[in-house]
């Protein structure tokens, strides 16, 4: 064989081996697994990754060159638990690294794309969570027209207003906006209203709370039958002192007490009745879903349990305005909400819901209050009232002019005297 046959032979053997590494390589890519699938190698900011950057960028391998060459992007890595969205979703042939700058560092920059539209989509949904939770204050001029929607909306003054107006036109001896010093707290909170009538040796008070409520975020009670031990109220009778304060021997140290009026079914609050036992407030945001809570009506109820505090103190030294030598009180709280905010629920005692939630203009709330004081024997203020406009109008009617409510609420000085009172014990 002459020596430009054997050169010719080994050129046919060189172009057939080419052919066969081509096919490979364009092969590979489909056996690849995905760039995430790969070993992440070394941990971020450790020495061993150092020194690994600092070889790559001083000795860039023929495949990594290539790679760059082809100008390829990368393919996403599998997602870790709380990670952004991925960048790509596609297989690849080449390595991350690309003339020895990071596909990371190209991916992260504002103009990548792919990742960063990953990281927007994340922060918006975030963002719009939260603004579902909470509203953000708009940082623009309040108009005359805003605050004339508030006032026929939201304005909790205006049905203060209303009870306080109509408390006195019924008779009632009421006061508005006044102080009292809270008992958790110790320090000054202002009312809304509270309210009184009395007939001879009785008295009723009331401490009376509004909240104005939307009837797209309306307070729904859920109530169960009360149970015996529920169905009863405290009454303050107050008497004259029956020996001289000055004399230690013989003198009482309390001039009122504390009766238990109830445990049946001819008094105020009845066994077998519904209570409420829960509050929450129910709507839905932009999206659909709903939003519950309770924060703005128990501030509301916590503020008129709180109101009963004080009376409870002047309700022992009734007597001493009165010609008789004693006299009872009742001290009832009152929540009073706008029209068409106020639902219930009905549950059976095994968790049952009872037919459809309703609405209605008057429920009672089961809260149990227990007040200590070291002028005089404990109170426990049982239940909560809460109404409607419409409802508080018919319950101050109520009071006013019916002679059963007085009776169940405040019996009279023989059937008092049954249940303790009468002077100092």
């Amino acid at each position: 064989m002459s020596g430009r046959d054997h050169c010719d032979r080994l050129r046919g053997q060189s172009r057939e081996r080419h052919a066969c590494s081509a096919s490979l390589r364009r092969s590979a890519g489909y056996r690849r697994l995905l760039c995430g699938a790969r070993s992440r190698g070394p941990s971020p900011n450790s020495l061993r990754s150092l020194r690994s950057a600092t070889f790559k960028q001083a000795a860039t391998s023929q495949s990594t060159k290539r790679a760059a060459r082809a100008g390829h992007e990368p393919c996403a890595p599998r997602r870790r638990r709380g990670a952004a969205p991925a960048c790509r979703s596609r297989l690849c042939c080449g390595r991350w690294r690309s003339g020895g700058q990071s596909r990371i560092a190209q991916a992260l920059r504002p103009d990548s794309g792919p990742c960063d539209a990953g990281l927007a989509r994340l922060k918006t949904s975030t963002s719009i969570s939260l603004q579902t939770l909470m509203a953000r204050h708009r940082e623009t001029e309040i108009s005359s027209e805003d605050l004339q929607e508030y006032l026929a909306t939201q304005d909790d003054f205006a049905l203060e207003l209303f009870v306080y107006s109509k408390a006195r036109s019924l008779g009632f001896n009421a006061t508005h906006g006044g102080t009292y010093v809270d008992p958790v707290t110790k320090k000054p909170r202002q009312y809304d209203v509270r309210a009184n009538m009395q007939r001879d040796e009785r008295r009723i008070d009331l401490a009376i709370e509004c909240k104005s409520l939307r009837t797209s975020y309306p307070l729904l009670v859920s109530r169960i039958p009360r149970v015996a031990d529920e169905s009863y109220h405290h009454v303050i009778y107050s008497y004259k002192p029956t020996s001289s304060p000055f004399d230690p021997t013989t003198a009482s140290l309390n001039t009122w007490k504390t009766l238990v009026i109830g445990r049946g079914p001819l008094y105020l609050y009845p066994a077998g009745e519904f209570v409420g036992k829960a509050t929450v407030q129910v709507g839905r945001h932009e999206k659909g879903g709903f939003v519950a809570g309770d924060s703005e009506v128990y501030d509301k109820w916590t503020q008129a349990l709180g109101s009963v505090d004080e009376l409870i103190s002047d309700a022992g030294s009734y007597w001493e305005d009165s010609t008789s030598e004693s006299f009872a009180t009742a001290l009832l709280p009152v929540l009073v909400v706008s029209d068409g905010a106020l639902w219930v629920a009905d549950y059976a005692e095994d968790g049952a819901v009872q037919g459809s939630p309703r609405q209605t203009d008057e429920a009672l709330l089961f809260v149990g209050r227990d007040y200590g004081s070291l002028l005089g024997p404990p109170f426990t203020a049982t239940h909560l009232h809460i109404y409607t406009r419409t409802g508080v109008d018919r319950f101050l009617n109520r009071i006013a002019s019916d002679q059963t409510f007085w009776q169940t609420a405040l019996p009279p000085k023989e059937i008092l005297h049954a249940f303790g009172g009468g002077g100092p014990a």
